[in-house]
């Protein structure tokens, strides 16, 4: 079937698993919109899209390509919140972006920009490149191997972070935060019930925001980094396993500052009830 017929055809199949090829022009983007379920998302060196598609007996699963976007989206028939496990398969370089309520997301391979939300469910993402943007009201979130501008969240969830690179910007309320192999100048870490643990490159430019209300912050500071570190703490204390000069503020709780070198780098680290730590990698 020709590229023409195939952006004007919805493919669907009732109760029973699709298997739906689908050629694709460079450019072309993927959105994925799936209410119950699971979405795997794999890549290839191919200009085709493969859709795999295991809807429940009251949805049906559709696929359509219009105006450079490829849309697969579970249909649920009588009203109902039907089950569809979907694996996708794309060009590497394509650009991604999957929502769904009672969704949870698998994407590796990706070198495009990736988009994902949902509200009951965890995403893990190997990969991405520009704009990567992972969110979760009630799940785990887990982010490798992506550059660029990276904005990653849980409401009710750890969001864990490892082998990154670029901007940095990382929320979450009730969970903790642990990041791990970042290359970055910009990090900004922030909940409210949980630890936050950072272990990267602390560049001299380079700024640096932990923030928790109740859990520990702790911070792995190379030999011969060049920082300024500003910490707060109201109800915990502060560790360093080398030695520092400590120069404190005066008010209520612990407020610290300390430079290491030249103190090129900027590190603010407060936990309200908590402890907050520099140690050795």
């Amino acid at each position: 079937m020709s590229l023409t017929l195939l952006a004007t055809v919805a493919l669907g199949l009732l109760a029973q698993q699709s298997d739906t090829v689908v050629a694709v022009l460079p450019g072309t983007r993927l959105d994925v919109d799936v209410m119950r379920g699971n979405v795997v998302v794999r890549t290839w060196d191919r200009n085709e899209v493969r859709v795999v598609g295991q809807p429940s007996s009251d949805g049906r699963l559709e696929v359509r390509l219009t105006n450079g976007t490829l849309q697969v989206r579970s249909v649920p028939e009588r009203g109902g919140l039907s089950q569809t496990d979907v694996q996708v398969t794309v060009p590497r370089a394509m650009n991604l972006g999957i929502q769904g309520t009672f969704l949870s997301v698998d994407v590796s391979g990706a070198r495009g920009e990736v988009t994902v939300e949902t509200t009951h469910g965890n995403i893990q993402l190997v990969g991405g490149r520009g704009f990567v943007s992972a969110q979760s009201v009630q799940g785990t979130v887990t982010c490798r191997d992506a550059e660029g501008r990276l904005e990653l969240g849980s409401t009710n969830g750890h969001v864990e972070v490892s082998g990154v690179s670029g901007t940095l910007k990382v929320e979450s309320v009730n969970g903790g935060i642990e990041l791990r192999d970042v290359r970055s100048g910009s990090v900004e870490a922030s909940t409210v019930n949980g630890g936050i643990a950072y272990g990267g490159t602390l560049e001299r430019s380079g700024r640096y925001q932990l923030s928790t209300h109740n859990g520990d912050v702790a911070v792995d500071v190379p030999a011969g980094t060049n920082a300024t570190i500003a910490a707060s703490t109201f109800g915990g204390a502060f560790e360093s396993d080398f030695p520092v000069v400590l120069r404190e503020a005066g008010g209520g709780g612990r407020q610290i500052t300390i430079t290491l070198g030249d103190g090129g780098a900027r590190l603010e680290l407060s936990s309200f009830n908590g402890s907050i730590h520099l140690r050795r990698p």
